[in-house]
Protein backbone atom coordinates (compact mmCIF):
# COMPACT_ATOMS: atom_id res chain seq x y z
CA UNK A 1 0.00 0.00 0.00
CA UNK A 2 1.49 3.58 -1.25
CA UNK A 3 2.19 5.92 1.79
CA UNK A 4 -0.64 8.26 0.73
CA UNK A 5 -3.25 5.60 1.68
CA UNK A 6 -1.06 4.32 4.77
CA UNK A 7 -1.42 7.95 5.77
CA UNK A 8 -4.89 8.28 5.40
CA UNK A 9 -5.53 5.22 6.92
CA UNK A 10 -4.20 6.82 10.08
CA UNK A 11 -0.98 3.91 10.29
CA UNK A 12 1.44 6.66 9.86
CA UNK A 13 2.89 7.99 12.86
CA UNK A 14 6.27 9.73 11.03
CA UNK A 15 6.16 12.34 8.47
CA UNK A 16 9.61 13.43 7.23
CA UNK A 17 9.03 17.02 5.65
CA UNK A 18 10.61 17.45 2.66
CA UNK A 19 10.26 21.07 2.25
CA UNK A 20 13.82 21.23 4.53
CA UNK A 21 16.57 21.25 1.88
CA UNK A 22 18.64 18.21 2.47
CA UNK A 23 19.77 14.86 1.66
CA UNK A 24 17.39 12.19 3.34
CA UNK A 25 17.43 8.88 3.12
CA UNK A 26 14.29 6.51 1.64
CA UNK A 27 14.40 3.16 3.88
CA UNK A 28 12.04 0.67 1.95
CA UNK A 29 9.78 -1.07 4.35
CA UNK A 30 9.25 1.44 7.16
CA UNK A 31 5.40 1.45 6.70
CA UNK A 32 4.70 4.00 9.70
CA UNK A 33 6.51 6.49 7.40
CA UNK A 34 6.18 8.77 5.07
CA UNK A 35 8.22 11.07 3.33
CA UNK A 36 5.99 14.33 2.24
CA UNK A 37 6.50 17.72 0.17
CA UNK A 38 3.68 20.49 1.05
CA UNK A 39 2.72 22.96 -1.73
CA UNK A 40 0.39 26.14 -0.72
CA UNK A 41 -2.46 24.56 -0.89
CA UNK A 42 -3.62 21.96 1.51
CA UNK A 43 -5.48 19.70 -0.52
CA UNK A 44 -1.78 19.43 -2.92
CA UNK A 45 1.34 17.64 -2.03
CA UNK A 46 3.78 14.95 -3.08
CA UNK A 47 4.99 12.01 -1.22
CA UNK A 48 7.90 10.40 -1.89
CA UNK A 49 8.71 6.14 -1.68
CA UNK A 50 11.68 3.64 -1.91
CA UNK A 51 10.13 1.02 -4.10
CA UNK A 52 13.23 -1.53 -4.23
CA UNK A 53 11.91 -4.94 -5.60
CA UNK A 54 12.02 -6.51 -2.03
CA UNK A 55 9.68 -8.26 0.21
CA UNK A 56 6.39 -7.02 -0.69
CA UNK A 57 7.70 -4.98 -3.71
CA UNK A 58 9.39 -8.09 -5.21
CA UNK A 59 7.01 -8.31 -8.36
CA UNK A 60 7.15 -4.56 -9.30
CA UNK A 61 8.29 -4.54 -12.91
CA UNK A 62 11.66 -2.23 -11.96
CA UNK A 63 13.31 -0.51 -8.76
CA UNK A 64 13.77 3.00 -7.61
CA UNK A 65 12.30 6.10 -6.52
CA UNK A 66 8.33 6.55 -6.31
CA UNK A 67 6.88 9.60 -6.37
CA UNK A 68 3.02 10.22 -6.42
CA UNK A 69 1.47 13.64 -6.46
CA UNK A 70 -0.92 13.81 -4.66
CA UNK A 71 -4.64 15.36 -4.04
CA UNK A 72 -7.16 14.98 -1.79
CA UNK A 73 -9.51 16.68 -4.09
CA UNK A 74 -8.69 14.44 -6.97
CA UNK A 75 -10.99 11.34 -8.13
CA UNK A 76 -10.80 7.73 -7.97
CA UNK A 77 -12.77 7.33 -11.36
CA UNK A 78 -10.50 7.01 -14.19
CA UNK A 79 -8.42 10.33 -15.31
CA UNK A 80 -5.98 11.25 -17.98
CA UNK A 81 -3.73 13.04 -15.94
CA UNK A 82 -4.59 16.63 -17.09
CA UNK A 83 -5.29 19.86 -14.37
CA UNK A 84 -9.10 19.08 -14.41
CA UNK A 85 -8.74 15.21 -14.18
CA UNK A 86 -6.72 13.74 -12.40
CA UNK A 87 -6.52 10.83 -9.85
CA UNK A 88 -6.23 11.77 -5.96
CA UNK A 89 -3.22 9.89 -5.94
CA UNK A 90 -1.04 9.77 -9.13
CA UNK A 91 2.58 8.35 -9.88
CA UNK A 92 4.64 10.71 -12.01
CA UNK A 93 6.10 8.18 -14.05
CA UNK A 94 9.40 8.72 -14.77
CA UNK A 95 9.77 8.14 -18.47
CA UNK A 96 7.64 11.11 -18.97
CA UNK A 97 4.48 8.67 -20.22
CA UNK A 98 1.18 8.47 -18.67
CA UNK A 99 0.48 4.81 -19.41
CA UNK A 100 -1.23 4.24 -16.30
CA UNK A 101 -3.72 7.04 -16.69
CA UNK A 102 -4.45 5.79 -20.60
CA UNK A 103 -4.90 2.43 -19.51
CA UNK A 104 -1.75 1.29 -21.41
CA UNK A 105 -0.64 -1.14 -19.27
CA UNK A 106 -0.48 -1.90 -15.25
CA UNK A 107 3.03 -0.23 -14.52
CA UNK A 108 6.33 -0.40 -16.15
CA UNK A 109 10.51 -0.33 -15.79
CA UNK A 110 9.99 3.26 -16.58
CA UNK A 111 7.91 4.48 -13.84
CA UNK A 112 10.41 4.95 -11.03
CA UNK A 113 13.07 6.93 -10.47
CA UNK A 114 16.70 5.25 -10.64
CA UNK A 115 20.41 6.05 -10.15
CA UNK A 116 20.69 9.59 -12.17
CA UNK A 117 23.18 12.82 -11.22
CA UNK A 118 21.82 16.52 -11.15
CA UNK A 119 17.96 17.13 -11.15
CA UNK A 120 15.72 14.74 -12.14
CA UNK A 121 12.45 15.99 -11.15
CA UNK A 122 11.45 19.93 -10.73
CA UNK A 123 9.56 22.92 -12.25
CA UNK A 124 11.38 21.90 -15.77
CA UNK A 125 11.74 18.59 -16.27
CA UNK A 126 9.71 16.00 -17.85
CA UNK A 127 7.22 14.75 -15.90
CA UNK A 128 7.55 18.21 -14.17
CA UNK A 129 7.11 19.01 -10.16
CA UNK A 130 4.10 21.73 -10.93
CA UNK A 131 1.35 21.62 -9.19
CA UNK A 132 -1.88 20.65 -11.64
CA UNK A 133 -2.69 24.30 -11.74
CA UNK A 134 0.71 24.46 -13.44
CA UNK A 135 2.20 26.81 -10.88
CA UNK A 136 5.78 25.69 -9.42
CA UNK A 137 5.63 23.53 -6.35
CA UNK A 138 9.21 24.56 -5.36
CA UNK A 139 10.09 20.57 -5.21
CA UNK A 140 13.49 19.55 -6.66
CA UNK A 141 14.98 16.07 -6.42
CA UNK A 142 18.70 15.23 -7.53
CA UNK A 143 21.32 12.83 -7.19
CA UNK A 144 19.43 9.56 -6.66
CA UNK A 145 21.31 6.82 -5.48
CA UNK A 146 20.82 3.19 -6.87
CA UNK A 147 17.61 1.30 -5.55
CA UNK A 148 18.59 -0.73 -2.13
CA UNK A 149 17.11 -1.12 1.55
CA UNK A 150 18.10 2.44 1.53
CA UNK A 151 17.75 5.27 -1.23
CA UNK A 152 19.25 8.70 -0.67
CA UNK A 153 18.61 11.80 -2.93
CA UNK A 154 19.16 15.22 -2.33
CA UNK A 155 15.64 17.72 -1.94
CA UNK A 156 15.40 21.17 -2.09
CA UNK A 157 12.63 23.73 -2.56
CA UNK A 158 14.18 26.16 -5.27
CA UNK A 159 15.48 26.69 -8.86
CA UNK A 160 16.62 23.83 -10.77
CA UNK A 161 20.39 23.09 -11.41
CA UNK A 162 21.69 25.24 -13.79
CA UNK A 163 23.71 22.03 -15.32
CA UNK A 164 22.68 18.86 -16.47
CA UNK A 165 24.40 15.50 -16.33
CA UNK A 166 24.06 12.73 -19.12
CA UNK A 167 26.34 9.25 -19.19
CA UNK A 168 26.61 6.02 -20.75
CA UNK A 169 28.41 3.03 -21.11
CA UNK A 170 27.77 1.46 -24.07
CA UNK A 171 30.63 -0.49 -25.07
CA UNK A 172 30.13 -1.11 -28.81
CA UNK A 173 32.34 -2.25 -31.03
CA UNK A 174 33.44 0.76 -34.14
CA UNK A 175 32.74 -1.46 -37.76
CA UNK A 176 36.22 -0.80 -39.53
CA UNK A 177 36.16 1.11 -42.51
CA UNK A 178 32.10 2.08 -42.83
CA UNK A 179 31.12 5.64 -43.00
CA UNK A 180 28.20 4.38 -41.00
CA UNK A 181 29.96 3.66 -38.12
CA UNK A 182 27.72 4.13 -34.65
CA UNK A 183 25.82 6.52 -32.87
CA UNK A 184 24.79 6.40 -28.98
CA UNK A 185 22.26 8.73 -27.60
CA UNK A 186 21.55 10.64 -24.69
CA UNK A 187 18.07 11.77 -23.40
CA UNK A 188 18.37 15.16 -21.69
CA UNK A 189 14.91 16.05 -20.40
CA UNK A 190 15.52 19.28 -18.98
CA UNK A 191 14.11 22.10 -20.64
CA UNK A 192 16.09 25.56 -21.23
CA UNK A 193 18.89 26.94 -23.60
CA UNK A 194 22.73 25.75 -24.22
CA UNK A 195 25.15 27.97 -21.85
CA UNK A 196 28.02 26.03 -22.33
CA UNK A 197 28.59 22.32 -23.29
CA UNK A 198 31.60 20.33 -22.08
CA UNK A 199 31.59 16.25 -24.01
CA UNK A 200 34.01 13.80 -22.55
CA UNK A 201 34.64 10.57 -24.60
CA UNK A 202 36.01 7.33 -23.79
CA UNK A 203 37.00 5.22 -26.94
CA UNK A 204 39.79 2.68 -27.22
CA UNK A 205 41.21 2.49 -31.05
CA UNK A 206 44.68 1.25 -32.40
CA UNK A 207 45.08 3.86 -35.22
CA UNK A 208 42.93 6.93 -33.80
CA UNK A 209 43.36 8.89 -36.90
CA UNK A 210 41.05 6.70 -38.62
CA UNK A 211 38.29 8.50 -36.84
CA UNK A 212 35.94 11.23 -37.07
CA UNK A 213 33.60 11.55 -33.61
CA UNK A 214 31.04 14.12 -33.94
CA UNK A 215 28.17 15.29 -31.44
CA UNK A 216 24.75 15.82 -32.82
CA UNK A 217 22.04 18.17 -30.60
CA UNK A 218 18.43 17.96 -30.92
CA UNK A 219 17.88 20.86 -33.46
CA UNK A 220 20.51 18.61 -35.61
CA UNK A 221 23.41 20.63 -35.59
CA UNK A 222 26.73 18.89 -35.81
CA UNK A 223 30.24 19.54 -34.02
CA UNK A 224 32.99 17.31 -34.96
CA UNK A 225 35.23 16.85 -32.03
CA UNK A 226 37.63 14.31 -33.91
CA UNK A 227 38.24 14.32 -37.31
CA UNK A 228 41.09 11.97 -38.11
CA UNK A 229 43.76 13.79 -36.09
CA UNK A 230 46.25 11.46 -33.98
CA UNK A 231 47.98 9.40 -36.51
CA UNK A 232 49.11 6.38 -35.40
CA UNK A 233 48.13 7.08 -31.67
CA UNK A 234 45.98 4.42 -29.74
CA UNK A 235 42.57 5.11 -27.80
CA UNK A 236 40.60 8.74 -27.49
CA UNK A 237 39.99 9.86 -23.58
CA UNK A 238 39.27 12.89 -23.81
CA UNK A 239 36.86 15.94 -23.25
CA UNK A 240 36.15 19.18 -24.83
CA UNK A 241 34.40 22.18 -23.43
CA UNK A 242 32.80 25.28 -25.29
CA UNK A 243 35.55 26.90 -23.42
CA UNK A 244 38.46 25.41 -25.56
CA UNK A 245 37.00 24.28 -28.06
CA UNK A 246 34.94 26.91 -30.12
CA UNK A 247 33.18 25.00 -32.53
CA UNK A 248 30.70 23.72 -29.19
CA UNK A 249 29.95 27.58 -28.75
CA UNK A 250 27.56 27.02 -32.02
CA UNK A 251 25.32 25.10 -29.55
CA UNK A 252 25.41 27.92 -27.84
CA UNK A 253 21.09 28.83 -27.03
CA UNK A 254 19.95 25.67 -28.77
CA UNK A 255 17.53 23.97 -26.58
CA UNK A 256 18.60 21.42 -24.40
CA UNK A 257 15.67 19.10 -24.18
CA UNK A 258 15.76 15.91 -26.48
CA UNK A 259 18.08 13.64 -27.89
CA UNK A 260 21.95 14.31 -28.07
CA UNK A 261 23.93 11.82 -30.17
CA UNK A 262 27.49 10.94 -30.32
CA UNK A 263 28.50 9.26 -33.85
CA UNK A 264 31.94 7.91 -34.58
CA UNK A 265 33.08 6.89 -38.06
CA UNK A 266 35.97 4.64 -38.82
CA UNK A 267 37.13 5.38 -42.41
CA UNK A 268 40.15 2.85 -42.80
CA UNK A 269 40.44 -0.46 -42.64
CA UNK A 270 42.76 -3.13 -40.10
CA UNK A 271 42.56 -1.25 -37.28
CA UNK A 272 39.75 -1.63 -34.96
CA UNK A 273 38.26 -0.10 -31.64
CA UNK A 274 35.10 0.44 -29.30
CA UNK A 275 33.08 3.15 -28.06
CA UNK A 276 33.43 2.47 -23.94
CA UNK A 277 31.56 5.27 -22.32
CA UNK A 278 30.35 9.05 -23.03
CA UNK A 279 29.07 11.97 -21.18
CA UNK A 280 27.35 15.34 -21.76
CA UNK A 281 27.50 17.96 -19.00
CA UNK A 282 25.67 20.75 -20.28
CA UNK A 283 25.11 24.66 -18.81
CA UNK A 284 21.76 25.61 -19.44
CA UNK A 285 19.75 28.94 -18.80
CA UNK A 286 16.54 27.65 -17.12
CA UNK A 287 15.00 31.09 -16.56
CA UNK A 288 11.65 30.25 -17.95
CA UNK A 289 9.72 33.72 -19.23
CA UNK A 290 6.07 32.47 -17.89
CA UNK A 291 3.47 31.23 -18.53
CA UNK A 292 0.63 32.71 -21.17
CA UNK A 293 -2.66 32.04 -20.85
CA UNK A 294 -5.34 33.02 -23.58
CA UNK A 295 -8.66 31.81 -24.32
CA UNK A 296 -11.45 32.99 -27.25
CA UNK A 297 -15.13 31.96 -26.93
CA UNK A 298 -16.32 32.08 -30.30
CA UNK A 299 -19.07 30.22 -30.09
CA UNK A 300 -19.06 29.34 -34.12
CA UNK A 301 -21.31 27.04 -35.64
CA UNK A 302 -19.65 24.12 -36.98
CA UNK A 303 -20.59 23.25 -40.59
CA UNK A 304 -22.13 19.89 -41.10
CA UNK A 305 -19.71 17.04 -43.26
CA UNK A 306 -17.37 20.15 -44.48
CA UNK A 307 -13.81 19.29 -45.13
CA UNK A 308 -13.44 23.43 -44.52
CA UNK A 309 -14.95 23.12 -41.09
CA UNK A 310 -14.31 26.69 -38.96
CA UNK A 311 -10.97 28.11 -37.26
CA UNK A 312 -10.30 30.15 -34.04
CA UNK A 313 -6.99 32.10 -33.54
CA UNK A 314 -5.37 33.37 -30.08
CA UNK A 315 -2.83 36.00 -31.21
CA UNK A 316 0.29 36.17 -29.20
CA UNK A 317 3.32 38.33 -29.25
CA UNK A 318 5.25 37.41 -26.46
CA UNK A 319 8.67 36.23 -27.87
CA UNK A 320 9.96 32.83 -26.37
CA UNK A 321 9.95 29.72 -27.34
CA UNK A 322 7.03 26.89 -26.34
CA UNK A 323 8.73 24.89 -23.18
CA UNK A 324 5.13 23.03 -22.77
CA UNK A 325 1.53 23.61 -23.50
CA UNK A 326 -1.82 23.20 -22.71
CA UNK A 327 -5.16 23.06 -25.16
CA UNK A 328 -8.78 23.04 -23.45
CA UNK A 329 -11.38 22.88 -25.27
CA UNK A 330 -15.23 23.27 -25.46
CA UNK A 331 -17.21 21.90 -28.16
CA UNK A 332 -20.81 21.04 -27.97
CA UNK A 333 -21.77 18.19 -30.77
CA UNK A 334 -24.38 15.38 -30.66
CA UNK A 335 -22.13 12.94 -32.16
CA UNK A 336 -18.13 13.56 -31.23
CA UNK A 337 -17.23 10.59 -33.41
CA UNK A 338 -17.91 13.07 -36.65
CA UNK A 339 -15.16 15.42 -35.08
CA UNK A 340 -11.62 16.50 -36.37
CA UNK A 341 -9.79 19.16 -34.02
CA UNK A 342 -6.40 20.43 -34.29
CA UNK A 343 -4.00 22.70 -33.12
CA UNK A 344 -2.00 25.12 -35.75
CA UNK A 345 0.71 26.65 -34.53
CA UNK A 346 2.34 30.04 -36.38
CA UNK A 347 4.50 28.31 -38.67
CA UNK A 348 2.00 26.23 -39.80
CA UNK A 349 2.44 22.69 -37.29
CA UNK A 350 -0.63 20.90 -37.39
CA UNK A 351 -1.16 19.16 -34.28
CA UNK A 352 -4.30 16.46 -34.45
CA UNK A 353 -6.12 16.63 -30.79
CA UNK A 354 -9.20 14.73 -31.87
CA UNK A 355 -9.65 12.35 -34.44
CA UNK A 356 -13.50 11.09 -34.77
CA UNK A 357 -13.20 9.35 -31.48
CA UNK A 358 -16.20 8.51 -29.27
CA UNK A 359 -18.66 7.60 -31.61
CA UNK A 360 -22.57 8.49 -30.54
CA UNK A 361 -20.70 10.42 -27.22
CA UNK A 362 -22.14 14.09 -27.18
CA UNK A 363 -19.95 17.17 -26.42
CA UNK A 364 -15.81 17.28 -25.82
CA UNK A 365 -14.52 19.66 -23.01
CA UNK A 366 -10.90 18.07 -22.52
CA UNK A 367 -7.39 19.54 -21.55
CA UNK A 368 -4.84 17.90 -24.14
CA UNK A 369 -1.50 18.49 -22.88
CA UNK A 370 2.42 16.78 -23.84
CA UNK A 371 1.67 14.19 -21.32
CA UNK A 372 -2.02 13.05 -22.58
CA UNK A 373 -1.33 13.64 -26.07
CA UNK A 374 2.28 13.02 -27.14
CA UNK A 375 1.71 14.25 -30.68
CA UNK A 376 2.14 17.85 -28.63
CA UNK A 377 5.71 16.82 -27.90
CA UNK A 378 6.69 18.58 -31.96
CA UNK A 379 5.08 21.81 -30.43
CA UNK A 380 8.05 22.05 -27.80
CA UNK A 381 10.57 24.70 -28.80
CA UNK A 382 8.21 26.49 -31.12
CA UNK A 383 8.64 29.88 -31.55
CA UNK A 384 5.18 31.43 -29.79
CA UNK A 385 4.19 34.71 -31.37
CA UNK A 386 1.97 34.95 -34.52
CA UNK A 387 -1.49 33.39 -34.89
CA UNK A 388 -2.29 30.05 -32.68
CA UNK A 389 -5.60 28.47 -34.41
CA UNK A 390 -8.30 25.70 -33.42
CA UNK A 391 -9.74 23.90 -36.28
CA UNK A 392 -12.33 21.93 -36.14
CA UNK A 393 -14.33 19.71 -38.70
CA UNK A 394 -17.48 17.07 -39.20
CA UNK A 395 -16.65 14.80 -41.54
CA UNK A 396 -20.20 12.99 -41.46
CA UNK A 397 -23.26 14.09 -42.17
CA UNK A 398 -26.81 14.62 -39.61
CA UNK A 399 -25.21 15.83 -36.09
CA UNK A 400 -24.14 19.43 -35.80
CA UNK A 401 -22.92 21.40 -32.62
CA UNK A 402 -20.55 24.48 -32.29
CA UNK A 403 -17.36 25.33 -30.95
CA UNK A 404 -17.95 27.45 -27.36
CA UNK A 405 -14.36 28.42 -26.18
CA UNK A 406 -11.09 27.30 -26.24
CA UNK A 407 -7.79 28.42 -24.58
CA UNK A 408 -4.10 28.01 -24.37
CA UNK A 409 -1.34 28.09 -21.46
CA UNK A 410 1.90 28.38 -22.74
CA UNK A 411 5.02 27.83 -20.33
CA UNK A 412 7.98 29.50 -22.08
Amino acid sequence: MCGYLRELAGWVDNVIDLNNPGRPSAQHGEYNTVMKFSTDKANEYFIVENRTQLALDRFLPSSGLAVMHCDTLGSNEWQEGSRNEHYQCSLLQADGHLDLENNRNAGDVGDLFTAMAGAVLSNDTTPSSREWDGTDSGLLISDITGPGRAIEFSVGAGAPASTVHGQTSPNVLIPDNNTTGISSGLSISANGVVMSVSVSVEIIHSWISDLRVSLHSPAGTRVVLHDHEGADGDDIIQTWTSADFAELQRLNNEEVRGDWTLKIVDRASADVGRLLHWALDIDLDTQAGGVIEDQASPRKAIPDFSTAGITSALPQTQQGAVQDIEVTVDIEHTYIGDLQVELITPSGLTVLLHDKEGAWRNDINRTYSVATTPALQVIVGESIPGDWQLRVRDLARADDGQLNEWSLKIWY
